[in-house]
């Protein structure tokens, strides 16, 4: 008797807790302000990230990013990436939370500068770097959610690529 007592017990308990359905992952769109180098060249970047929840802190998100500016002199650059970013979040509320991710990146860059009328130089490359994000995520209802973020991105090329923007999700 006092093992069915207990089996009852622990089986309300389990059904308490998987009947929460705690969400583990979310699908993300956003629209960012691209800055390359010295920010001189600033342009627009459309990505789109998927979470993977590892716990209440941590998060797992790979992403893909695709962006193009120009320069006022003249030329353009357009941009490739993926990144897989682990993201910590220190400060929980009831609405909101604050991310801080660091991850490997990897993209690929053309290049088109005019120095003068008929030069042009145009270098397509691959490079590698990571990624060190913050990120602020507000739940709009149960499923959707909105959020502002930056993130600066140093390669091994040299190049700097930094971004800000809005994003939206869905929470699944």
């Amino acid at each position: 008797m006092k093992g069915i007592i207990t089996l009852f017990v622990l089986l309300s308990s389990l059904m308490s807790v998987t009947a929460q359905n705690p969400v583990k992952a979310s699908f993300k769109v956003g629209l960012n302000t691209i800055f390359f180098g010295s920010g001189d060249l600033r342009g627009t970047e459309i990505y789109n990230e998927y979470n993977y929840r590892l716990s209440s802190h941590f998060t797992l998100a790979p992403s893909l990013h695709a962006g193009y500016g120009t320069r006022p002199s003249g030329g353009a650059k357009g941009t490739l990436s993926t990144d897989v970013t682990l993201f910590f979040s220190p400060m929980q509320f009831n609405q909101s939370k604050v991310r801080l991710g660091i991850g490997p990146s990897l993209r690929f860059l053309t290049d088109s500068r005019f120095s003068y009328p008929g030069d042009r130089y145009s270098p397509n490359y691959w490079t590698l770097g990571y990624t060190m994000a913050l990120e602020g995520e507000f739940n709009l209802s149960k499923r959707w959610l909105a959020g502002v973020g930056g993130s600066i991105q140093p390669y091994e090329s040299g190049e700097i690529v930094s971004r800000c923007g809005l994003s939206v999700g869905y929470k699944f």
